[in-house]
């Protein structure tokens, strides 16, 4: 540079405008979410969204004593959804009883997913028998939920008896208690940034973080997997000069990427659902339909009440296409004094990126105060009938305030 000129346009009346020139003409600021930095970041996150026993070093608990409880010598039936860390928990627990010099099997049942009974259950205890010989065996098994039966009533009974055979691990961390949801996923992606030198700060805008967190729905993998895209999501847009958003991931830019990642949802909604898919998708189509008639995110539905509708709700949130929210929300109606309702969310992919619907509303269920937010008539999809003293019909839920 001219040192002379620089003197001028130090001196000049558009100060400013002139230094800017000079800083972006000649001293180019490095926008963070282009280093090479972020780049091994994201290597580090597409290398761990699937269980490897390469990973375990990488393995957080969701909830503290998990690791030590799946140790133990009794049997585990181990539930959460696809993603939630299952496999990655059983993996942990090889590991480290190997370490400790104990006779392990792990068997993974995706290998056997196509084999017809009886057929799969030779398979299992061939794969099982090779692995590990001894009496003295303890039974882990990663399984979703509502999409299982573990134990069958009979004379005599079959399979295994939750609290007498075996003991449950639930994995299963959600929006329900967002706060230790939030903290244990941004820990997960906190462990990798530091790794790869990156600061989350620099890189992640202030709505991007509770975002990410909705639309994982609190599961682990989905939650580094729709991290990963909404990068590439925001690197494209800033090689295209678009810095509307500015120059981090912003909430826009997660809401794309859900959108993307609902593609592999369905596909795993189908594959998992199996001859039951017709079934849960007309029930999610009653539901989808209500809530675009509300204009929000989330329905409510009446608590301890038992219906065929509630138990599809119970399997779609298994399934990631409807996520828990709040439990033992109130209503402000003097009809229905004392009933409480589970709160539900529709899967941010449903109605984000090709799926977009304009002012549509996000209800805002977590923070201090937020369940003020669920406390509408109008968001009730399902309760118990409403009786009055002069019998009277009330107005369809939808209709109330």
């Amino acid at each position: 540079m001219n040192p002379t000129t620089d003197s001028n346009i130090l001196r000049g009346a558009t100060l400013g405008s002139h230094i800017e020139i000079v800083r972006n003409q000649f001293m180019p600021r490095e926008i963070v979410l282009m280093s090479s930095n972020v780049d091994a970041l994201a290597t580090l996150v597409d290398e761990s969204v699937r269980a490897s026993r390469d990973g375990v070093r990488y393995f957080i608990e969701p909830t503290s004593g998990v690791l030590a409880k799946a140790k133990n010598k009794r049997h585990h039936i181990v539930f959460g959804r696809r993603g939630s860390g299952k496999s990655s928990l059983l993996q942990k627990v090889a590991s480290d009883l190997t370490i400790n010099r104990t006779p392990i099997a792990f068997v993974d049942l995706e290998s056997f997913k196509g084999h017809s009974y009886p057929d799969v259950l030779v398979s299992i205890l061939i794969k099982s028998i090779s692995e590990v010989k001894g009496t003295n065996v303890w039974l882990k098994v990663g399984t979703i939920r509502h999409r299982s039966i573990w134990y069958t009533y009979g004379d005599p009974p079959i399979g295994m008896k939750l609290g007498d055979d075996a003991d449950e691990i639930d994995l299963d961390v959600t929006l329900e208690k967002y706060e230790p949801t939030r903290i244990f996923l941004q820990r997960i992606l906190a462990q990798f940034a530091k790794i790869a030198g990156v600061t989350l700060n620099d890189i992640l805008a202030d709505g991007a973080r509770d975002r990410l967190v909705l639309a994982s729905g609190g599961v682990a993998r989905d939650f580094l997997t729709i991290f990963a895209q909404s990068l590439i999501v925001a690197r494209d847009r800033i090689e295209l000069g678009n810095l509307t958003r500015g120059e981090k991931i912003g909430a826009e830019d997660v809401n794309i990427a859900a959108g993307h990642q609902g593609q592999f949802k369905e596909e795993d909604f189908s594959r998992d659902s199996g001859e039951d898919r017709d079934r849960l998708l007309s029930e999610f189509s009653n539901i989808y339909d209500f809530c675009l008639q509300v204009n929000a995110n989330c329905f409510l539905v009446e608590k301890d009440i038992s219906s065929s509708e509630t138990s599809s709700i119970d399997e779609l949130v298994d399934l990631k296409l409807l996520h828990r929210a709040r439990s033992r929300v109130t209503i402000r109606h003097r009809n229905r004094k004392g009933r409480l309702y589970d709160a539900f969310m529709l899967d941010l992919s449903r109605y984000t990126g090709e799926r977009a619907r304009r002012n549509f509303e996000l209800v805002k269920f977590w923070g201090p105060d937020a369940e003020d937010s669920l406390r509408r008539a109008t968001l009730i999809f399902l309760e118990r009938p409403i009786t009055t003293k002069d019998n009277d019909q009330l107005p369809e839920p939808g209709n109330l305030e």
